[in-house]
């Protein structure tokens, strides 16, 4: 914008490291938009690893109209209006204590829950680094064992040993995702308030505190969880790889069809799971869903005497919505590179069967499939990647309809 905010039009001025967001609210009287609310932090963020030097917030009005100006040093950085035809600060409702410790209350439990959802996610995280140590040790051990020579310390009992602590760690992930993750999760779904308790007063805490805190991380818990699986049956064949080969002493020969059946299946199993990190919000459907926001928008503002106050709430409302739709997007493809690295994983695999066995019919028909199976992943996270590019291009045009005042 550029406009003069006048001094004494500002109602509200701090340093970025200092402002107080709710000031937004409480002035405005409104609540604070997803927009606004991510400006600010970013502005915080970019504070605080000195990217932003002398970073300043101000609340007030430009000709008439209430905005949010961030500025760094003397260079404007950006405006937000919050109101249009603004005629004060909004006078807050005074609630007794007993209201307020309800509102305390739901917050608290609320927040505990996410807690006990992210320390959960990081338990099942830790595991799984763990299992994919072991499964670098299980496939030493195989090697160990195809070279032979190794005496009275056999590393088919080592890797059997290296496969049991696998499947226990692996029981530990499950049990955590189901105590720690899936309860709060469960039982936080709801996002009524409180008997007697208005809906603003804990909407930060609420469905959105729900969609961008609670499903993100429940998300990748159980990503988490299911590659805990896949790994423990990575160990499972390279144990049986070395029980084989140790079993004959070192002998070249063995069953090598068993060996790239199985990764032939841990590979099928990763095209099948890699479509369904989406949930229920296919990839392809993200760039219409957007796009059906933005008609939504500008039909709301087309309406006949609609209240401008309602306009510009139902405006903050489809712009967060398709925020949600991107955040949701994003959070899926990170989930959806966890299968690609697993697949790399399962074709390195493949370089453990005897050369001489490379010929066997079964094996040759298996090694096609998994490479099968590799380049239909490759070919379907370009076409995923074709579709974000396309949904970031309609939210880019979201955002700028949302922004015309």
């Amino acid at each position: 914008m550029g406009k003069t905010m006048n001094k004494d039009d500002v109602l509200y001025r701090a340093k970025i490291a200092t402002f107080d967001i709710r000031e937004i609210g409480r002035i405005s009287g409104k609540p604070i938009n997803t927009a606004v609310r991510s400006a600010v932090d970013d502005a915080k963020k970019a504070t605080k690893a000195g990217t932003m030097k002398d970073g300043e917030g101000k609340i007030g009005t430009i000709e008439g109209h209430l905005f949010l100006r961030i500025k760094a040093g003397s260079s404007h950085e950006d405006d937000f209006l919050l109101a249009k035809n603004f005629v004060g600060a909004a006078v807050p409702v005074v609630h007794d204590q007993a209201y307020q410790n309800k509102v305390n209350t739901y917050i608290q439990v609320r927040t505990a829950a996410y807690d006990q959802l992210v320390n959960g996610e990081k338990a099942i995280k830790a595991r799984l680094t763990t299992l994919e140590q072991m499964l670098g040790v299980a496939q030493g051990q195989a090697d160990e064992a195809k070279r032979g020579g190794f005496g009275m310390n056999n590393p088919g009992d080592r890797a059997a040993n290296t496969l049991r602590q696998a499947i226990a760690l692996a029981h530990e992930a499950e049990q955590l995702f189901q105590d720690e993750v899936h309860a709060p999760f469960a039982t936080h779904r709801s996002f009524a308030a409180p008997d007697g308790v208005d809906g603003e007063d804990i909407a930060e805490y609420s469905k959105s505190y729900y969609l961008t805190k609670f499903r993100p991380k429940y998300g990748k818990a159980d990503e988490y969880r299911k590659l805990c699986q896949t790994t423990v049956a990575m160990i499972r064949a390279a144990a049986k790889n070395a029980r084989n080969f140790a079993d004959r002493a070192g002998e070249v020969k063995v069953n090598a069809v068993s060996m790239a059946q199985e990764l032939e299946g841990l590979a099928a199993g990763e095209v099948k799971a890699m479509t369904k990190v989406w949930g229920l919000q296919a990839v392809d459907s993200v760039q219409g869903a957007i796009e059906g926001d933005i008609v939504r928008l500008n039909e709301t503002r087309e309406t006949p005497n609609m209240p401008a106050a309602q306009i510009e709430t139902l405006t903050a409302r489809y712009l967060q919505t398709s925020n949600e739709r991107m955040v949701a997007m994003k959070n899926s493809y990170s989930r959806l590179q966890k299968h690609v690295a697993k697949m790399g994983e399962i074709v390195a695999s493949l370089s453990g069967i005897p050369k001489d066995q490379l010929k066997v019919a079964e094996v040759k028909e298996a090694i096609k499939a998994v490479d099968t199976h590799s380049k239909t992943m490759a070919k379907y996270v370009k076409t995923v990647e074709g579709h974000m590019k396309l949904a970031g291009t309609a939210y880019v045009s979201m955002k700028k309809e949302a922004a015309k005042v």
